[in-house]
């Protein structure tokens, strides 16, 4: 029984054995004769009676352990039993495809694209917040999504044997989800020591709500924010202007004081009482002018400033009628050259007209064409369908007005009838006299039915009448 190595034929052999069933075989198939391996060549190793080491687990716990403790660790599973502690993690992103073109009624499609994660990580040892970017690094998002203290995002992760199979995995969205499905793999592994994978499957439609938000930029210290910005939404720093900038806002202010207006803010005031508003561009030319010594903050803003403004020179001249000013009350004089050209072509005027009687008389009558007789323009009639008979007007109306609002045939036969025996015609329909609870009363049609009906009678009748007007037809 003690000859030769340890082996599974012959377990109870106190000498080692190979590392392969010592490591491996024992921890498998017989749990409860598993010990420790020693580096070959050691006194343990060399002489294990002498040394007591290599004695089975049960031998050393019956032999060191009191009995009161013994009872307490018969359920005990060695840690080499649980199987690896390093785990693969197979990750799948899922999303639906939007389809290209807007316009196109196809379904969207379902995507999805798989990877591992680069390095065997201890999924057991692991909370959900460490271990969700470190399963989006496999697809370069653990950047671009954050996991969410409380809960989220919301992730699937099966096994091998896991309830539910890869399909039904569990959902898990907190950190209670998150340890109960790690005791279920810890209780996998202790049947199934040689499991080393786990599944994990992210929907990136419902992640919109963890992206990573972009952080604010801010100078390092103790308080980034105590000082003031540069540049950014806080109050800027006096300190990044110029001297010229400086001079030209306290101008500004000094310019709002001298012309407050209580009804536009900041106005100039001509002598006619004229307000002329100042916005934040005439303000900063104002300004300018003060620093320049063109003018005082109290006096008007320098005429080259009025003439871009309103333009003019001054704000109290009136706006020039016309674009070349105001003409003159009289017009001027002719003068003596202008008289004498009038005489000479008052005096041609007479010659001219005799030179052309006598060239007119010179020609004979024959050469000169009779002119053609054209007959008279006529005006073309448009064909059109002909009116409709006065006893059935109100037919022909009703039938047209159902075709172009889409109403039943019951309800405008029963509106017909009700018509027709009142006397009313479709001319009578569009009066201002008729009430629209009158025509609710009589054809049973709704509130917005009825003004229809109404706004339908004033454009047929408008389309009759013209068309008996044009055949001469009495009505």
């Amino acid at each position: 029984m003690c000859g030769g190595r340890c082996s599974l034929a012959n377990p109870h052999n106190p000498a080692q054995g190979t590392a392969l069933h010592e490591l491996v075989v024992a921890p498998t198939f017989t749990r409860d004769l598993a010990r420790p391996y020693n580096i070959p060549g050691t006194d343990i190793v060399l002489n294990p009676h002498a040394t007591g080491g290599c004695t089975t687990p049960q031998d050393a716990r019956s032999s060191s352990t009191p009995s009161s403790e013994v009872e307490d660790n018969e359920n005990h599973v060695p840690e080499t039993a649980v199987g690896p502690r390093l785990q693969y993690v197979h990750i799948t992103v899922e999303w639906m495809e939007r389809n290209k073109n807007p316009r196109s009624n196809a379904r969207p499609k379902k995507q999805h694209e798989s990877k591992v994660v680069s390095q065997a990580v201890e999924v057991l040892s692991m909370s959900r917040v460490e271990f969700i970017p470190i399963a989006l690094s496999a697809h370069d998002y653990e950047n671009k999504y954050v996991a969410g203290i409380a809960n989220g995002p919301l992730m699937r992760v099966s096994w091998s044997g896991s309830p539910g199979g890869k399909t039904g995995a569990a959902v898990i969205s907190n950190d209670a989800n998150w340890k109960i499905i790690i005791d279920k793999f810890r209780d996998t592994l202790k049947t199934a020591p040689k499991l080393d994978t786990v599944c994990v499957a992210f929907d990136l439609n419902g992640m919109e709500g963890f992206l990573s938000r972009s952080k604010r930029l801010h100078s390092p210290g103790p308080d980034p924010y105590e000082t003031e910005l540069a540049f950014g939404t806080r109050v800027p720093n006096t300190e990044n202007f110029s001297p010229a900038q400086i001079a030209v806002a306290s101008a500004v202010d000094e310019i709002k004081s001298a012309h407050s207006c209580a009804e536009h803010g900041t106005c100039f005031i001509n002598g006619d009482l004229q307000h002329l508003e100042m916005n934040c561009f005439r303000l900063n030319m104002w300004g300018q002018a003060v620093v320049a010594g063109k003018c005082k903050a109290e006096a008007p803003p320098p005429p080259e400033l009025l003439t871009i403004w309103t333009g003019s020179t001054s704000a109290s001249t009136s706006k020039p009628r016309g674009r070349s000013g105001p003409f003159p009350t009289h017009p001027p004089a002719p003068s003596s050259s202008s008289d004498t050209t009038n005489l000479l072509l008052t005096s041609m005027v007479p010659v001219m007209a005799m030179m052309a009687q006598n060239m007119a008389s010179n020609i004979p009558r024959a050469a000169i064409p009779a002119p053609a007789i054209l007959p008279a323009p006529r005006s073309p009639i448009q064909a059109s369908s002909p009116p409709p008979a006065l006893e059935d007007e109100l037919d022909v109306f009703m039938d047209a007005f159902r075709r172009a609002k889409n109403i039943p045939d019951v309800t405008i036969d029963k509106a017909k009838d009700q018509l027709r025996e009142s006397r009313f015609t479709p001319d009578i329909l569009c009066e201002s006299s008729v009430t629209t609870e009158r025509l609710q009363e009589l054809t049973g049609l709704a509130e917005g039915e009825v003004h229809q009906l109404k706004k339908f009678a004033r454009q047929c009748t408008g389309k009759v009448e013209g068309k008996r007007a044009r055949r001469g037809i009495a009505f």
